[in-house]
Parts: structure tokens; C-alpha cells; sequence
């Protein structure tokens, strides 16, 4: 029985990652009818069927993974899918509070899939930020991506672009020009080169800004000193 059961959680697995819905449904009878009466899904193949279920049917998917618990065998990825289900029907705020959920779960360094969700929830969060229109939040978020994640080069440079939207220029130049050192043969890298000059030129603007502030700035103390000096010519007259 035992073997049966892996045997069709692998048929599972197998059919989920091909997106054939036709051969989960059919895997799932076959474990259905093999289980005796009562017998509750194992978490692999519920989370199997709740993968595969996710695009067609997004909240009886919803629902399965709402039965995980985030400490549990696949807890975590259950919680990444669910937001990832609010976010595609269009609910910001409880995909933003998914997201925010698995991100502040207590990190778990040895355990790197859990990890990598932690990650991938954290990019996730940040660039929902971005997208509202929100890029201090954005960078924010996505500066806790530690340095030793496989996801940082896509934080960097992601966070490049927030910092940038944000305003903070040298922020995002400095950011872009430590890619470069760290990942310069990453996928990346020709993306981070243009946004590197666009950098740039909003530092050599922002420059230009404080410079031309500055002229401002000595012409008002010109023209009061020279006011001064008028009415102090008058008042000897």
C-alpha cells in the first residue's frame, strides 16, 4: 500500500508539473479508490493536486492550501501559493499580507527551500510595493534579502530601480556599480549596464539641481545685501 501511495504521489508531482489537469484528476481517483474509506489526503498529494489546480481552479486550490500549516511539509510553499492566488484575482491587501506572513516567519538557515520561499516572498512583497507606486516601501523590502540568498542579484537590481524611482540616485548608483563588481557575467548584467547610465543621469541632474539651488541661493543673499545697503544709504540721507 505504502508503495502504491509514492507511486501516485509521483504521478502527482509528474502530471502537476506538466500542467496536465487531466492526469492529476485521474491520479487522484486512482488514490481515492485505493485508500480506504475516511483516509485523508497526505500532505504531498494534496499539495500535488492543489498545485495542479491552482490556474483552473484558483479557489478550491485556495482552500487546500489554506489547510497547510506554514511549519508543516510544504506549509511554506502553500502560503507563497495562496498569495500568489490573491494577488492574480486582484486582492492586493491580502496578497500583501500573505506575503508579509511568510516573510516574517522565523528564518531557518539550514533549511534552504525554506529559505528560497522566504526570499521569493519578500521579492514578491516588494515589487507589489513598487508597482502601487510605492518605492521607498519597495527598497525597503527589498533590502532584506540577505547578501548569501540566490535570489540577491535579482534584489540588487531590482531595488536599483526602486532606489532610483525613489530619488535616491547615488543610492541606486552605488547599488548598480556593486552588481557589476559582484555578477558580471549574471543574466542580468546588460539590464543593469542601461540602468546604470539612466543613474547617471539623474545623479548628474540632481547635481545640476543643487548647483543651480545654490546660484539661487548667493543671488537672494546678493540682492539683500545690496538692499541693505540701499536703505542704509537712505536713511544717512
Amino acid at each position: 500500500a505504502r508503495y502504491g501511495r509514492e507511486s501516485t504521489v509521483r504521478l502527482l508531482e509528474i502530471a502537476a508539473a506538466l500542467g496536465d489537469d487531466a492526469a492529476v484528476e485521474a491520479a487522484y481517483e486512482r488514490f481515492v479508490a485505493a485508500a480506504p474509506p475516511g483516509t485523508a489526503l497526505e500532505p504531498a498529494v494534496a499539495y500535488a493536486i492543489a498545485k495542479a489546480l491552482w490556474n483552473e481552479d484558483p479557489v478550491r486550490a485556495d482552500a487546500i492550501f489554506s489547510r497547510f500549516h506554514p511549519d508543516g511539509i510544504r506549509g511554506r510553499q502553500a502560503l507563497y501559493f495562496r498569495a500568489a492566488i490573491a494577488l492574480r484575482q486582484g486582492d492586493l491587501e491580502k496578497s500583501k499580507d500573505l506575503f508579509a506572513a511568510l516573510a516574517a516567519l522565523p528564518a531557518d538557515p539550514a533549511n534552504i527551500e525554506r529559505r528560497l520561499v522566504a526570499d521569493q516572498a519578500l521579492l514578491a512583497l516588494a515589487r507589489i510595493r513598487f508597482e502601487s507606486g510605492d518605492p521607498s516601501g519597495a527598497a525597503e523590502t527589498y533590502r532584506r534579502v540577505p547578501d548569501s540568498s540566490l535570489l540577491r542579484a535579482d534584489a540588487m537590481f531590482e531595488q536599483s530601480r526602486a532606489e532610483l524611482a525613489a530619488g535616491h540616485a547615488r543610492v541606486a548608483l552605488d547599488l548598480v556599480d556593486l552588481f557589476l563588481v559582484a555578477y558580471p557575467l549574471h543574466d542580468l548584467t546588460p539590464r543593469v549596464r542601461l540602468l546604470r547610465a539612466k543613474t547617471l543621469l539623474a545623479v548628474a541632474r540632481q547635481f545640476t539641481a543643487v548647483d543651480q539651488l545654490e546660484d539661487g541661493r548667493q543671488h537672494q543673499r546678493r540682492e539683500g545685501q545690496e538692499q541693505h545697503c540701499r536703505l542704509g544709504v537712505g536713511r544717512r540721507a
